[in-house]
C-alpha cells in the first residue's frame, strides 16, 4: 500500500483565498489598464491593494504583465461582492477621473461578481456615485444593499 500525504483543509482554504485574491487583483489591474496607462494615483493604488491582498512581488509583475491569465472568482457572499465592487470603483475613480471605457469594464465585472446583469448599469452607476462623495466600506455596502431591483 502506498502512503498518501494529505494537505491540511487549512491550507487548501487558504490557497483558495490567495487564488481569489489575485484573480480581484488581476480585476483591479484591468481597470487601471483600461485607458492604457497606469498614472501615479493608480500606482498607489494598486500598491496598496497588492498588500493588503497579499499579493508578492513577483505575483504582482505577473499580473501586470498579464492580467488576463487570472480569472475572476465571483465570491460566495454578497458582502464579499459589495467590498470587492467597492475596491474596483474606488481604482476606477483613483486618478479622479471616470472614463466610459472603465465604466464598461466595471459593469462587466459586476456582472461577472454575481450582481444580476439586468442591473449592472444602475449598480455601477451608484457605485460610482457613493465612492465620488467618499462612502466607507460600511455606507458603500448600506447605499448598494438598500437599492431595490
Amino acid at each position: 500500500m502506498s502512503k498518501i500525504s494529505a494537505m491540511p483543509i487549512s491550507n487548501l482554504n487558504t490557497r483558495d483565498e490567495h487564488q481569489n485574491n489575485l484573480g480581484h487583483f488581476a480585476t483591479i489591474v484591468k481597470l487601471a489598464l483600461a485607458d492604457n496607462n497606469i498614472n501615479h494615483d493608480e500606482q498607489i493604488a494598486l500598491d496598496r491593494m497588492a498588500k493588503s491582498l497579499q499579493v508578492s512581488k513577483d505575483e504582482y509583475v505577473a499580473v501586470l504583465n498579464n492580467p488576463e491569465a487570472y480569472p475572476i472568482i465571483p465570491p460566495a457572499t454578497q458582502g464579499e461582492r459589495l467590498e470587492r465592487l467597492y475596491n474596483l470603483t474606488r481604482m476606477v475613480y483613483a486618478d479622479h477621473e471616470i472614463l466610459g471605457v472603465e465604466v464598461s469594464l466595471l459593469k462587466k465585472v459586476a456582472v461577472d461578481l454575481g450582481f444580476p446583469a439586468a442591473h449592472a448599469a444602475k449598480i455601477t452607476e451608484k457605485a460610482i456615485y457613493l465612492i465620488i462623495n467618499n462612502y466607507d466600506l460600511e455606507g458603500f455596502m448600506g447605499k448598494v444593499n438598500a437599492m431595490t431591483f
